[in-house]
């Protein structure tokens, strides 16, 4: 058959089950997509509108993820169909394979022809990695650590959320924080989740690629041609699902970077505030003991003329009665 130069079918045999085994990735990936990609419990307070958001996209790349499964199916069964036409006498083999892969895309390449192209190509499979995400809540306790720090030595508040802590075992400011943002290192979590995702993806998509490229530099023709095109368009549609879920990770770090941000403005805000208040309370006290003390008559008046709980009565005033400490005998 003139034009038509295909690989051995132990190559052909190679891609189908390199292709086997790049589903069985998918499949891993798409589960890990479902179990981590879609939580959003912990969403709470200003950050409840993302709940609308977190499984939309986990929805969009379960969908993709699937239909990539599928066709690794596609692309075996095509693959093995090839490599039994190969067998077959040339002329039947033509008008099969001719349905197999309809037609390249238009100016598409012959790999067969590029420079180097086998010598980088080969049907080794690739380890896919899916690491487990940061804890969404040990991120958010960490986080908070972290923002008390930045207070520095003199914070109230940082001294209030220690006392706190070592009485209750809690964080008074993450207990303060979680009806307004929930746990927060969700958002951390979701954009590990989603940045594993598109590595995972990328290798499948790389995998792919260089398998068809081994194949396709020992195919010359039309219908290695075509070939080629089909595989380019699998492998760069697979790649661009791991583009979109490095778009998604990258959104929900910088709603990360911007709420810490926001965040640590207002315990600034609030860590001044309580400076201030103490202060003012401190002066108040201080200027309350420098009362002139009442005299033992005017007292004595006091309780024949109100009773014995005069200070409860009403005119009392714990300003002016504050420095009556200084009566107190020594002890």
């Amino acid at each position: 058959m003139s034009g038509f130069q295909a690989p051995s079918q132990d190559e052909f045999h190679q891609y189908a089950g390199l292709t086997s085994k790049q589903a069985g990735h998918l499949a891993e990936i798409q589960s890990y997509a479902d179990h981590h990609c879609s939580k959003d419990d912990d969403l709470e307070g200003l950050l409840l509108p993302l709940r609308l958001l977190v499984p939309k996209s986990a929805q969009f790349f379960a969908g993709k993820l699937a239909q990539c499964h599928r066709g690794m199916g596609v692309i075996e069964d095509k693959t093995r169909r090839t490599s039994g036409d190969y067998a077959k006498a040339d002329q039947q083999a033509m008008t099969d394979l001719h349905a197999v892969y309809p037609g390249a895309i238009s100016h598409f390449p012959n790999i067969a022809g590029l420079p180097g192209a086998s010598q980088v190509a080969n049907f080794t499979d690739e380890p896919v990695s899916l690491k487990e995400p940061t804890n969404a809540e040990e991120a958010t306790t960490k986080n908070i650590h972290h923002q008390l720090l930045l207070l520095g030595m003199k914070s109230e508040l940082k001294t209030a959320d220690k006392v706190f802590s070592f009485l209750t075992g809690q964080s008074l400011v993450e207990l303060l924080l979680k009806p307004i943002l929930g746990d927060y290192g969700r958002l951390l979590y979701l954009h590990d989740a989603y940045d594993n995702l598109g590595d995972a993806v990328y290798t499948v998509a790389g995998t792919l690629r260089k398998g068809s490229w081994a194949l396709g530099s020992e195919w010359k023709g039309d219908t290695g041609t075509a070939f080629d095109s089909y595989l380019f368009q699998w492998t760069m549609g697979i790649g661009g699902i791991g583009d979109a879920a490095k778009l998604v990770a990258k959104a929900y770090k910088d709603c990360y970077d911007v709420v810490i941000v926001l965040l640590h403005q207002a315990l600034r805000e609030v860590d001044d505030l309580i400076n201030e208040e103490i202060e003012e309370a401190v002066q108040k006290v201080a200027d309350a003991l420098n009362f002139p003390m009442p005299t033992v008559g005017s007292l004595i008046n006091d309780v024949e003329q109100r009773g014995f709980s005069f200070e409860k009565s009403g005119g009392w005033s714990p300003a002016a009665g504050a420095v009556r400490i200084g009566m107190l005998p020594a002890a």
